[in-house]
């Protein structure tokens, strides 16, 4: 049968379970850091997708304005030539 290590002295636990207790608030706090990052860092790239999708909808509206403004300006060259070509044929 193994001997059983010497016991240790009451000093030299007490200072090791302040070490784990030490070593255990570190590690919690570094985790609850970590998590705080990592939400910042999902809102940050929600905030970024958010406002790329805005940019995209405004680009869409531009779109259409400048393709309704060429249709007006299309048409209303158009009924200019319409009406040119009806003064024309009046006067023959």
């Amino acid at each position: 049968m193994p001997k059983s290590p010497m016991p240790k002295s009451p000093k030299l636990l007490r200072e090791t379970k302040e070490d784990k207790k030490i070593a255990r608030k570190k590690q919690g706090g570094k985790e609850r850091k970590e998590e705080r990052e990592e939400r910042m860092y999902k809102k940050i790239d929600e905030e970024i997708e958010e406002k790329s999708l805005e940019e995209e909808e405004e680009n869409n509206n531009n779109k259409i304005i400048a393709e309704i403004w060429y249709e007006y300006q299309r048409g209303k060259k158009g009924k200019e030539k319409a009406v040119e070509y009806e003064e024309n044929n009046a006067e023959d």
